[in-house]
């Protein structure tokens, strides 16, 4: 089965998780403790179904699912939020950073306002 070109996620695209480089390959990358989640991370702190990041257009949203330990990006509390390449995730505290590379994307200072489907 093949992804919906609106849902295509972006090549060289990566999370960096204590010294792991994790490639987001999927339209939706579910991050989480249960081994049923394509990014499994095995920390008390974090839910089972901790966040989800989704590929929109080439863009990339990261989604708390109602998470215990809350998701943040450059140190504020997010439901949802577009990420931009070098954005700072804490998933309940653990760390991770998000790269994108040679995509052409916006820019951290550029804003995207159209609303994400949940």
């Amino acid at each position: 089965m093949q992804d919906h070109p609106r849902r295509k996620p972006a090549e060289n695209t990566y999370l960096i998780l204590g010294g792991q480089v994790f490639q987001i390959t999927a339209a939706i990358t579910n991050i989480g403790r249960r081994l049923s989640n394509q990014l499994v991370i095995e920390n008390k702190h974090i839910s089972r179904v901790h966040a989800q990041i989704r590929a929109v257009r080439g863009r990339y949203f990261i989604v708390d699912l109602k998470s215990t330990g809350g998701t943040f990006v450059n140190g504020k509390r997010i439901e949802q939020a577009m990420l931009h390449h070098g954005d700072k995730i804490s998933l309940a505290g653990v760390i991770a950073l998000f790269r994108q590379e040679n995509t052409g994307m916006l820019e951290s200072s550029e804003e995207y306002t159209s609303p994400l489907d949940r």
